[in-house]
């Protein structure tokens, strides 16, 4: 089966799941040059979109099983692929960050995103909530980073930062409780998680 051979994708995902070496070579040659470059368009550093693609092959073929039909495979494997990037990158910035003091800086800026949703926010309100962020532990500014950069799930931070899902809950829902009480309960919890969000995706630096 060539790679550009007209095929139905559903069927052979199902190979695929079915443990269809050939089904699953096609998968990896048909997409792998597209991954690449959506890959790029996340960040910019090759060998890193590199690795990650194989990794997100290996992962789905250990997984196959479990996988249910995507509506797209090419969706599929372009949000698994982003999400497996983001994750490499969030555990970069936290082993990076791992062993410095609690003094590096979260910088709070207003992001584009942020505009693009009309969302009207005083440059007062981002730099109080700056203040607010770095009042938080250093334990608590990772967990925000690794939930709102990375996007990662509650289990994979706390496979990071070597803890229990209970306690990585505890710890992401007092830090956003401690920025409320900060801001002197100015802003909703949910406004403050969503401005945490925001100002955190490509704004997290050290210094």
């Amino acid at each position: 089966m060539q790679p550009d051979e007209p095929v139905d994708e559903r069927i052979t995902w199902l190979n695929f799941q079915a443990g269809d070496e050939k089904a699953y070579a096609y998968l990896f040659q048909a997409y792998f040059n597209k991954l690449y470059q959506h890959g790029l368009s996340i960040h910019p550093d090759p060998s890193l979109v590199k690795d990650c693609i194989q990794e997100l092959f290996i992962k789905i073929w250990r997984t196959k099983e479990n996988l249910s039909q995507p509506v797209s495979v090419r969706n599929y494997l372009y949000e698994s692929l982003k999400r497996t990037i983001l994750k490499e990158l969030a555990k970069k910035k936290y082993k990076l960050t791992a062993d410095l003091s609690d003094d590096y800086y979260f910088e709070v800026v207003l992001s584009h995103e942020l505009q693009l949703i009309d969302i009207q926010i005083s440059e007062e309100r981002l730099k109080q909530l700056e203040k607010a962020l770095q009042k938080l532990t250093k334990r608590q500014r990772d967990a925000i980073h690794l939930k709102f950069y990375g996007k990662l799930s509650y289990e994979e931070i706390a496979e990071i930062m070597d803890l229990n899902v209970r306690s990585v809950y505890n710890l992401i829902s007092k830090s956003l409780e401690a920025l409320y009480q900060e801001l002197n309960g100015s802003e909703t919890l949910q406004t403050i998680t969503l401005l945490v969000a925001l100002s955190t995706i490509h704004n997290f630096s050290i210094s």
